[in-house]
C-alpha cells in the first residue's frame, strides 16, 4: 500500500515527499478531498542513468590516469586517495 499524502502536505513539504519517494524508492498517492487524484512515482526503472558520478569520476581516472608513457602511474592513487576522501564526506 502505497503512503498517503494531501495536497495540503504536498504544497507545504513538496522537497521533503520528493527526498523521500527517491531514496525509499516507494510511491506515494496524493489525495485531494479523500480521493486519490495524482501518484508520485520513483523514475528508477523509467529513466536508465549510464553511471553514477563515482563511476564516472572512476572510468575517467581509470582512461587518463598514467596516459604518459614515460610517467610513473602514480596519479591513479594520488586520485584513489582524492576520491575516497571526497566519498568519505558524502
Amino acid at each position: 500500500m502505497n503512503k498517503k499524502v494531501t495536497a495540503t502536505e504536498l504544497k507545504r513539504n513538496t522537497a521533503k515527499i520528493l527526498n523521500e519517494v527517491i531514496y525509499t524508492t516507494k510511491p506515494i498517492d496524493i489525495y485531494k478531498y479523500g480521493e486519490v487524484v495524482a501518484s508520485i512515482i520513483p523514475a528508477i526503472g523509467l529513466v536508465t542513468y549510464s553511471e553514477t558520478k563515482k563511476e564516472k569520476l572512476f572510468r575517467l581516472r581509470d582512461k587518463y590516469a598514467g596516459s604518459m608513457p614515460n610517467f610513473p602511474d602514480v596519479t591513479k592513487d594520488r586520485v584513489n586517495k582524492d576520491l575516497d576522501k571526497l566519498y568519505q564526506k558524502t
